[in-house]
């Protein structure tokens, strides 16, 4: 039953908000340049551009899923270590 009707009003429904928005947007059609420009100007400014390096930049360290202890020199798994022994400064730590 409920799948009867759905089949009937899901389209219509879908008809209706894309009709909507078409006259949402004729209707201000003097806007839309605007529009696009503000997008692209916070879509490409210095601080997103930084942010976005960021974020990259902290997702590899996320793949890699290691970290390089800097006065040993060997990759050391996060997954399998205590934060007592990543906080701590042992040159050895037993796993």
């Amino acid at each position: 039953m409920i799948a009867k009707v759905s089949v009937v009003i899901v389209p219509i429904m879908a008809g209706a908000y894309v009709l909507v928005a078409l006259i949402i947007i004729v209707m201000n059609v003097t806007k839309l340049l605007g529009v696009f420009v503000l997008i692209f100007e916070s879509a490409f400014g210095l601080r997103e551009v930084v942010g976005g390096a960021l974020g990259a930049a902290m997702l590899q360290v996320l793949k890699r899923g290691y970290f390089y202890k800097a006065e040993m020199g060997r990759p050391l798994l996060l997954v399998r270590l205590p934060i007592s022994a990543i906080l701590s400064n042992k040159d050895s730590i037993s796993l």
